[in-house]
């Protein structure tokens, strides 16, 4: 706790905290004194003060108020009052027609000689305007209509992901940081041979009142917003994928 200090002209009184709800708490500085030095005193917090008033109720003297945006008395910031949301939301995009699941479910399980076989069977069919009756995979009816489309002009099809979002708002003094291990890697929703869960590596509540979706999580680099109050506000987001190619992405690993 600070001590009563002073000089021939300001004293320092004890300090005070105060709650606001935009804000949480705040310490509060004052200074007893003549208002022309008062002034003077207050021009050294311009910098670092979130706000300070001089309220001249016995004239020459006055009392000079300096809000700040951390604890200055000493004790640690509480982390108790970090506001800590999470959020499940869609996020939607356009994705190829070659990433609709009922058609990677049959050219995944293609051999590389039989998916280049078929790209090019498109393509030639595409380029001559074959009739869907007549091209060399028309007995199966998926590919048969996948083929329908794309000669209809359709490439691409719209899709609502899984978008887990973290917002975290902490004080400046905080030794809770955002969280830059495994940017652009891979979780899984629940743990499975060499993956990590997100639950478990990320921390995530048993609180929350919705169900992760089964799949995958590419972690996204954080953002970090210095607000008006003098607080942080930490945003995560992981987005969601039923499946992933392993060439592209690597798996999170445990830190």
């Amino acid at each position: 706790m600070i001590a009563l200090t002073g000089d021939s002209s300001i004293t320092e009184l004890y300090p005070s905290r105060k709650w606001t709800r935009q804000g949480g708490y705040r310490t509060v500085r004052r200074w007893r004194g003549l208002i022309d030095d008062l002034e003077k005193a207050a021009a050294s917090w311009r910098a670092t003060a979130l706000d300070y008033d001089i309220d001249p109720d016995d004239h020459p003297y006055g009392t000079l108020s300096v809000t700040l945006g951390t604890p200055e008395d000493g004790s640690p910031p509480d982390e108790s009052q970090v506001t800590d949301i999470w959020t499940l939301k869609p996020n939607s995009l356009e994705k190829s027609l070659w990433d609709l699941p009922k058609v990677t479910a049959i050219t995944r399980a293609m051999s590389d000689a039989g998916l280049a076989q078929f790209r090019k069977d498109i393509e030639d069919a595409l380029e001559a305007k074959t009739s869907p009756e007549v091209v060399p995979f028309a007995s199966n009816a998926v590919l048969k209509e996948f083929y329908r489309e794309m000669l209809r002009g359709v490439d691409s099809f719209s899709f609502s992901q899984y978008v887990l979002q973290r917002t975290r708002v902490v004080e400046a003094s905080t030794s809770l940081k955002a969280g830059y291990d495994n940017v652009g890697k891979m979780y899984s929703t629940e743990a499975a041979e060499g993956y990590v869960s997100i639950t478990t590596a990320e921390s995530i509540p048993s609180s929350i009142l919705f169900v992760l979706p089964p799949g995958f999580w590419l972690k996204q680099a954080p953002e970090v917003e210095q607000q008006s109050n003098g607080k942080f506000q930490q945003v995560q987001q992981w987005w969601h994928a039923q499946s992933y190619s392993s060439f592209i992405y690597d798996p999170a690993v445990a830190v």
